[in-house]
């Protein structure tokens, strides 16, 4: 014979008791009485008939659901055999037992509802309660559910703003240049080009004795040969990389896949990154390979911030070098292998002067701050900002077409508009389905000339 003894404090519902409102499932005697405390009643439930079982078996179910027990009662009307039904009885007294069990050792000390033990780092996670997901009461939130929804989103946007942060964020925001350079400068000259070794790198070894060439260096210059003609996203080619000492081309079609390896002296702040123009550079090496960079010298911002007139790369060769670049090759394919010796010529001289080139702009920002390193900073600076910047996949719209009509600055009418955005949309499809650029599918003069004339 099954007793369900229900000990509660004061007029609680016995349905609800456990624990401190404590509830005991005694089988056949088998579970010795707990006693009880002054306040405390006693309140025995003897059924008689299969309905009064019946009932006593949705009073346990119900209190072990309220409490957090796993409970299986609910089944019964799947089990037949009297064998069956007195397991699955005992079943439940086993798991009602067990938390009390807890619920005794914790309200006597013995157990201090220790956190599970996780790996070192990891925390245990929070939970999160909102209108939607709570049971009672929220465990973290005592304010009315409307106001309980919108701080979960926010939570929420928190998490995703988290999860698609720069992953250098917090390096680059705390990132001091050293000292060393904003003191004044002494330029060291380029050494001649035909006495400069150059390395074509074009397996995984020479790449990683690169790398550890490059961590050893104060500055490095750096620069890269992309290809979007024929590609929807473009495709980064060569990078081209020079110390004081050594020019070296890196052939990043064959080692697409282990340039994350140079992310080491990339990311190292302790050396100064110099690079002309860099806000698709820092595009293209988080698009193609993974890489980021901290501690940058951008030329292109200190050329602004000089007020050269010009602030192309050409223009900074002629001026402190007094190399005239060949411009032949400025839109070349640079996916052909072999690639021709006019060609890495041409992309070797992109970064040879260039840390000459910082020389010469530091010191000039260095006298145009009468020897404070306020101007240095602002480069320094600006040059951050664009470290900062994430590589994001365009996405299409259907208002995607209004950016170039704007730019276009010509009037449509309505039938021409209408024209325009269908040639928009087909473009973009058959651009990204076929891996080409916008420019090779239909460029912008001839989209916008279909648009307005409108042929049958």
């Amino acid at each position: 014979m099954a007793c369900v003894c229900f000990l509660s404090e004061g007029n609680r519902p016995p349905q609800l008791a456990l624990g401190g409102e404590l509830v005991t499932h005694v089988v056949s005697g088998s579970v010795p009485f707990l006693g009880y405390r002054p306040g405390w009643q006693l309140q025995n439930h003897m059924p008689h008939s299969d309905g009064g079982a019946a009932g006593a078996q949705g009073h346990m179910s119900r209190v072990m659901q309220y409490h957090g027990c796993r409970s299986n009662i609910k089944d019964r009307s799947k089990v037949t055999e009297l064998e069956d039904k007195f397991d699955l009885l005992v079943d439940a007294n086993d798991v009602i037992l067990e938390r009390v069990g807890i619920l005794l050792d914790e309200a006597s000390g013995v157990n201090k509802n220790q956190q599970p033990v996780l790996p070192a780092g990891l925390q245990v996670p929070k939970t999160v309660v909102s209108s939607w997901n709570r049971k009672d009461r929220p465990e973290d939130l005592d304010v009315p559910p409307a106001l309980a929804d919108f701080i979960h989103q926010q939570r929420t946007q928190q998490v995703e703003q988290d999860m698609f942060a720069h992953p250098y964020q917090y390096e680059l925001n705390h990132f001091t240049p050293p000292d060393s350079v904003f003191q004044k400068p002494q330029p060291q000259l380029y050494r001649p080009i035909e006495e400069t070794p150059c390395h074509f790198i074009s397996s995984l070894d020479e790449l990683v004795e690169l790398n550890e060439k490059l961590l050893n260096c104060q500055e490095f210059a750096v620069d890269l040969e992309h290809h979007s003609y024929r590609s929807f996203l473009g495709l980064t080619c060569l990078m081209q990389i020079s110390t004081r000492t050594e020019d070296f081309i890196i052939d990043t079609l064959e080692l697409r896949s282990d340039m994350y390896i140079l992310n080491e002296s990339l990311t190292d702040p302790a050396i100064v990154k110099v690079f002309h123009g860099a806000d698709s550079d820092i595009e293209w090496l988080q698009k193609d390979f993974g890489l980021y960079v901290v501690n940058m010298f951008d030329t292109h911002q200190a050329a602004r911030l000089l007020n050269l007139g010009r602030h192309s790369l050409d223009h900074l060769l002629k001026l402190y070098c007094n190399v005239d670049s060949n411009k032949q090759y400025q839109l070349a394919d640079w996916r052909i292998r072999p690639l021709p010796e006019e060609m890495l010529s041409y992309a070797r001289d992109d970064t040879h002067y260039l840390l000459y080139i910082y020389d010469k702009m530091r010191l000039e920002l260095w006298e145009r701050g009468n020897g404070q390193p306020v101007q240095l900073q602002v480069v320094w600076q600006r040059s951050r900002d664009i470290c900062l910047k994430k590589f994001i996949k365009p996405i299409f719209t259907d208002e995607s077409y209004l950016e170039l009509y704007r730019k276009q600055k010509k009037h449509l009418n309505t039938q021409q508009l209408t024209a325009f955005q269908l040639l928009f949309a087909w473009r973009d499809k058959t651009a990204r389905r076929e891996d080409e650029s916008y420019g090779y599918v239909l460029p912008n003069h001839m989209m916008l000339k279909i648009a307005e004339e409108l042929p049958k």
